[in-house]
Protein backbone atom coordinates (compact mmCIF):
# COMPACT_ATOMS: atom_id res chain seq x y z
CA UNK A 1 0.00 0.00 0.00
CA UNK A 2 1.47 3.33 -0.63
CA UNK A 3 1.05 6.22 1.53
CA UNK A 4 1.19 10.29 0.43
CA UNK A 5 2.10 12.59 3.12
CA UNK A 6 2.55 16.51 3.20
CA UNK A 7 -0.77 18.88 2.55
CA UNK A 8 -2.32 18.83 -0.82
CA UNK A 9 -3.26 22.16 -2.14
CA UNK A 10 -6.39 20.76 -3.98
CA UNK A 11 -7.27 23.51 -6.02
CA UNK A 12 -9.98 23.98 -8.48
CA UNK A 13 -9.60 26.27 -11.83
CA UNK A 14 -11.81 29.29 -11.96
CA UNK A 15 -15.10 29.09 -13.16
CA UNK A 16 -14.20 31.35 -15.98
CA UNK A 17 -11.02 32.26 -17.44
CA UNK A 18 -10.14 36.49 -17.11
CA UNK A 19 -10.10 38.09 -20.18
CA UNK A 20 -6.15 37.28 -21.59
CA UNK A 21 -3.91 40.21 -22.20
CA UNK A 22 -3.32 41.46 -25.70
CA UNK A 23 0.43 40.59 -25.50
CA UNK A 24 1.05 36.71 -24.55
CA UNK A 25 3.11 36.22 -21.46
CA UNK A 26 7.11 34.24 -22.05
CA UNK A 27 6.66 32.89 -18.67
CA UNK A 28 4.30 31.08 -15.88
CA UNK A 29 5.57 29.04 -13.16
CA UNK A 30 4.58 27.30 -9.85
CA UNK A 31 6.72 26.45 -7.23
CA UNK A 32 6.80 25.62 -3.35
CA UNK A 33 9.65 24.99 -0.84
CA UNK A 34 7.54 22.38 1.12
CA UNK A 35 9.12 18.62 1.20
CA UNK A 36 6.66 16.25 -0.44
CA UNK A 37 7.10 12.72 -0.45
CA UNK A 38 5.21 8.94 -0.95
CA UNK A 39 6.41 5.79 -0.02
CA UNK A 40 5.39 2.82 -2.60
CA UNK A 41 5.07 2.47 -5.96
CA UNK A 42 1.42 3.78 -6.83
CA UNK A 43 1.75 7.08 -8.34
CA UNK A 44 -0.35 9.78 -6.30
CA UNK A 45 -0.65 13.34 -6.61
CA UNK A 46 1.21 15.34 -3.98
CA UNK A 47 0.58 19.09 -5.61
CA UNK A 48 -2.68 20.44 -7.44
CA UNK A 49 -2.19 24.52 -8.95
CA UNK A 50 -4.25 25.98 -11.37
CA UNK A 51 -2.64 27.73 -14.42
CA UNK A 52 -4.17 29.97 -16.44
CA UNK A 53 -2.42 29.38 -19.90
CA UNK A 54 -4.31 32.16 -21.57
CA UNK A 55 -1.76 34.08 -20.43
CA UNK A 56 0.26 32.27 -22.54
CA UNK A 57 1.54 33.01 -26.43
CA UNK A 58 1.54 30.48 -29.12
CA UNK A 59 -0.01 27.53 -30.55
CA UNK A 60 2.71 25.10 -28.41
CA UNK A 61 4.34 25.55 -25.01
CA UNK A 62 6.82 23.40 -23.37
CA UNK A 63 6.81 22.10 -19.76
CA UNK A 64 9.60 22.23 -17.45
CA UNK A 65 10.51 20.98 -13.91
CA UNK A 66 13.48 21.57 -11.26
CA UNK A 67 13.45 20.37 -8.13
CA UNK A 68 15.61 18.85 -5.52
CA UNK A 69 14.55 14.98 -5.02
CA UNK A 70 15.78 11.93 -2.46
CA UNK A 71 14.78 8.41 -2.72
CA UNK A 72 15.44 5.63 -0.10
CA UNK A 73 17.26 2.24 -1.47
CA UNK A 74 18.74 2.40 -5.30
CA UNK A 75 15.93 1.96 -6.81
CA UNK A 76 14.75 5.72 -7.72
CA UNK A 77 11.62 7.68 -8.00
CA UNK A 78 9.70 9.11 -10.56
CA UNK A 79 7.45 12.62 -10.56
CA UNK A 80 5.67 13.63 -13.45
CA UNK A 81 4.15 17.33 -14.27
CA UNK A 82 0.70 16.69 -15.35
CA UNK A 83 -2.21 18.69 -16.80
CA UNK A 84 -5.77 18.34 -16.60
CA UNK A 85 -7.90 15.24 -15.47
CA UNK A 86 -9.38 14.84 -12.54
CA UNK A 87 -8.85 16.75 -9.41
CA UNK A 88 -6.84 14.27 -6.88
CA UNK A 89 -6.62 11.75 -9.22
CA UNK A 90 -2.91 10.83 -10.96
CA UNK A 91 -4.12 11.73 -14.42
CA UNK A 92 -3.85 14.24 -16.99
CA UNK A 93 -1.42 14.54 -19.65
CA UNK A 94 2.39 13.86 -18.62
CA UNK A 95 4.11 17.18 -19.64
CA UNK A 96 7.36 16.51 -17.95
CA UNK A 97 8.93 13.86 -16.28
CA UNK A 98 11.98 13.68 -13.17
CA UNK A 99 13.15 9.91 -12.87
CA UNK A 100 15.77 9.85 -10.24
CA UNK A 101 18.11 7.90 -8.50
CA UNK A 102 19.98 10.44 -5.95
CA UNK A 103 19.93 9.64 -2.35
CA UNK A 104 19.79 11.71 -0.54
CA UNK A 105 19.01 15.12 -1.61
CA UNK A 106 22.08 16.31 -3.80
CA UNK A 107 23.02 18.81 -6.11
CA UNK A 108 23.20 20.52 -8.33
CA UNK A 109 19.24 20.39 -9.08
CA UNK A 110 17.44 17.52 -11.53
CA UNK A 111 15.71 19.04 -14.24
CA UNK A 112 13.44 17.90 -17.23
CA UNK A 113 12.40 19.96 -20.30
CA UNK A 114 9.18 17.99 -21.43
CA UNK A 115 8.06 17.72 -25.48
CA UNK A 116 6.39 20.33 -27.16
CA UNK A 117 2.60 20.44 -26.89
CA UNK A 118 -0.63 22.10 -27.50
CA UNK A 119 -1.19 24.92 -25.41
CA UNK A 120 -4.27 24.88 -23.49
CA UNK A 121 -7.30 27.10 -23.47
CA UNK A 122 -7.51 29.20 -20.35
CA UNK A 123 -7.58 28.11 -16.62
CA UNK A 124 -6.68 24.03 -16.21
CA UNK A 125 -5.48 22.01 -13.26
CA UNK A 126 -1.90 21.55 -13.11
CA UNK A 127 -0.44 18.27 -11.08
CA UNK A 128 2.47 17.17 -9.38
CA UNK A 129 2.37 13.61 -9.23
CA UNK A 130 5.34 10.85 -7.62
CA UNK A 131 6.11 7.42 -7.07
CA UNK A 132 8.25 4.75 -6.12
CA UNK A 133 9.74 2.26 -7.98
CA UNK A 134 8.68 -0.73 -5.82
CA UNK A 135 6.60 -0.72 -2.55
CA UNK A 136 8.80 0.59 -0.10
CA UNK A 137 10.67 2.76 -1.77
CA UNK A 138 10.41 6.46 -0.52
CA UNK A 139 10.69 9.28 -3.49
CA UNK A 140 10.66 12.81 -2.08
CA UNK A 141 10.82 16.22 -3.57
CA UNK A 142 11.25 19.70 -2.49
CA UNK A 143 12.13 23.20 -3.83
CA UNK A 144 10.96 22.50 -6.78
CA UNK A 145 9.89 24.94 -9.63
CA UNK A 146 7.52 24.02 -12.49
CA UNK A 147 7.41 26.47 -15.52
CA UNK A 148 5.44 26.96 -18.85
CA UNK A 149 6.69 28.87 -21.64
CA UNK A 150 6.53 28.73 -25.55
CA UNK A 151 7.67 26.08 -27.93
CA UNK A 152 10.15 27.54 -29.33
CA UNK A 153 10.94 30.55 -27.10
CA UNK A 154 10.99 33.53 -29.24
CA UNK A 155 10.96 36.13 -26.52
CA UNK A 156 13.29 35.78 -23.18
CA UNK A 157 11.70 36.09 -19.73
CA UNK A 158 12.29 38.62 -18.33
CA UNK A 159 12.18 37.56 -14.42
CA UNK A 160 11.99 34.27 -12.68
CA UNK A 161 10.69 34.24 -8.95
CA UNK A 162 9.74 32.16 -6.44
CA UNK A 163 7.99 32.96 -3.36
CA UNK A 164 6.21 31.64 -0.09
CA UNK A 165 3.29 32.84 2.11
CA UNK A 166 4.21 31.39 4.72
CA UNK A 167 5.75 32.64 8.08
CA UNK A 168 9.70 31.87 8.92
CA UNK A 169 11.66 32.97 11.45
CA UNK A 170 15.05 32.37 13.79
CA UNK A 171 15.79 33.56 17.20
CA UNK A 172 19.44 34.77 17.57
CA UNK A 173 22.39 36.35 15.62
CA UNK A 174 23.57 33.03 14.13
CA UNK A 175 22.59 33.30 10.27
CA UNK A 176 20.53 30.52 9.19
CA UNK A 177 18.53 29.19 6.19
CA UNK A 178 14.99 29.39 6.53
CA UNK A 179 14.00 28.55 2.46
CA UNK A 180 15.93 26.50 0.17
CA UNK A 181 14.36 26.35 -3.64
CA UNK A 182 15.93 25.84 -6.54
CA UNK A 183 15.71 28.09 -9.93
CA UNK A 184 16.74 27.61 -13.39
CA UNK A 185 18.71 30.60 -14.62
CA UNK A 186 18.52 29.39 -18.43
CA UNK A 187 15.08 30.59 -18.71
CA UNK A 188 16.48 34.25 -18.85
CA UNK A 189 19.25 35.50 -21.59
CA UNK A 190 20.84 38.24 -20.34
CA UNK A 191 24.12 37.88 -19.24
CA UNK A 192 23.55 39.90 -16.09
CA UNK A 193 20.91 39.47 -13.76
CA UNK A 194 19.88 41.63 -10.81
CA UNK A 195 18.02 39.71 -7.12
CA UNK A 196 15.29 41.51 -5.41
CA UNK A 197 13.37 40.84 -2.47
CA UNK A 198 9.88 42.09 -0.67
CA UNK A 199 8.39 40.60 2.15
CA UNK A 200 6.78 41.46 5.84
CA UNK A 201 8.96 41.49 8.09
CA UNK A 202 9.13 41.85 12.01
CA UNK A 203 11.62 42.16 14.87
CA UNK A 204 11.41 41.80 18.53
CA UNK A 205 13.17 43.73 21.14
CA UNK A 206 13.92 46.59 19.06
CA UNK A 207 16.90 44.50 17.29
CA UNK A 208 17.28 44.61 13.32
CA UNK A 209 17.07 41.67 11.43
CA UNK A 210 18.90 40.76 8.08
CA UNK A 211 17.66 38.74 5.08
CA UNK A 212 19.78 37.66 2.55
CA UNK A 213 19.51 35.83 -1.16
CA UNK A 214 22.49 33.59 -1.51
CA UNK A 215 22.75 31.42 -4.70
CA UNK A 216 24.56 27.91 -3.95
CA UNK A 217 26.70 26.35 -1.70
CA UNK A 218 25.64 23.63 0.28
CA UNK A 219 22.20 21.82 1.45
CA UNK A 220 21.19 23.59 4.84
CA UNK A 221 23.97 26.10 5.08
CA UNK A 222 24.15 29.49 5.17
CA UNK A 223 26.35 29.87 2.25
CA UNK A 224 26.33 30.44 -1.28
CA UNK A 225 26.56 33.58 -2.97
CA UNK A 226 25.20 36.67 -1.66
CA UNK A 227 23.05 38.47 -3.88
CA UNK A 228 20.85 40.60 -2.34
CA UNK A 229 20.46 41.67 1.52
CA UNK A 230 17.71 43.35 3.24
CA UNK A 231 17.57 44.31 6.70
CA UNK A 232 14.64 46.02 8.45
CA UNK A 233 13.81 47.37 12.35
CA UNK A 234 9.87 47.01 12.11
CA UNK A 235 8.40 45.78 15.88
CA UNK A 236 5.43 44.64 14.06
CA UNK A 237 4.18 43.67 10.41
CA UNK A 238 3.83 46.88 8.83
CA UNK A 239 2.50 48.21 4.87
CA UNK A 240 4.34 48.50 2.58
CA UNK A 241 6.47 45.58 2.47
CA UNK A 242 9.82 45.72 3.02
CA UNK A 243 11.90 45.41 -0.17
CA UNK A 244 15.48 45.51 -1.27
CA UNK A 245 17.40 45.30 -4.46
CA UNK A 246 21.22 43.68 -5.33
CA UNK A 247 23.71 44.75 -7.80
CA UNK A 248 23.81 43.40 -11.01
CA UNK A 249 25.76 39.92 -11.44
CA UNK A 250 26.84 37.56 -14.03
CA UNK A 251 24.16 35.22 -14.85
CA UNK A 252 24.01 31.53 -13.18
CA UNK A 253 23.90 28.81 -16.00
CA UNK A 254 21.22 26.36 -15.63
CA UNK A 255 19.38 24.96 -12.27
CA UNK A 256 21.03 26.46 -9.43
CA UNK A 257 20.34 26.44 -5.34
CA UNK A 258 19.00 29.30 -4.09
CA UNK A 259 18.47 29.98 -0.30
CA UNK A 260 17.01 33.01 1.81
CA UNK A 261 18.60 33.22 5.33
CA UNK A 262 17.83 35.44 8.22
CA UNK A 263 19.60 36.41 11.68
CA UNK A 264 18.63 38.80 14.12
CA UNK A 265 21.19 41.63 15.41
CA UNK A 266 20.99 40.17 18.99
CA UNK A 267 21.65 36.83 20.51
CA UNK A 268 17.97 36.68 21.83
CA UNK A 269 15.95 38.36 19.48
CA UNK A 270 13.16 37.21 16.97
CA UNK A 271 13.63 38.03 13.32
CA UNK A 272 10.65 36.89 11.28
CA UNK A 273 9.44 36.95 7.65
CA UNK A 274 6.14 36.24 5.85
CA UNK A 275 4.69 36.95 2.47
CA UNK A 276 7.85 37.32 0.74
CA UNK A 277 8.80 37.08 -2.79
CA UNK A 278 12.21 36.63 -4.27
CA UNK A 279 12.47 38.35 -8.11
CA UNK A 280 15.35 37.71 -10.33
CA UNK A 281 15.42 39.87 -13.23
CA UNK A 282 17.21 41.48 -16.55
CA UNK A 283 18.29 44.62 -15.25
Amino acid sequence: MATAVQGFGWSDPPASAPTPPSTGGTIIAIDAETQKYVIGNVEQVIAEDSVDFSLLSGATITAQITALTGQSGVLGGTYNVRVGGTIGNADGVVVATISSFQAPYALPPDRNIGVAFARPTGPRIVKLTAVGSDPTTVASIRGYQVAFLPAPVTTAATFVEFSNEGQKYVVGANEQVIEEDTVDFDLLTSPTVVASLAGLTEQTGGASGTYRVRIGGTLGLADGTIVCTLTTMNASYVLPPDEAAGAAFARPVGPQLVKLTANSSTLVDRARIRGFQVIFFSP
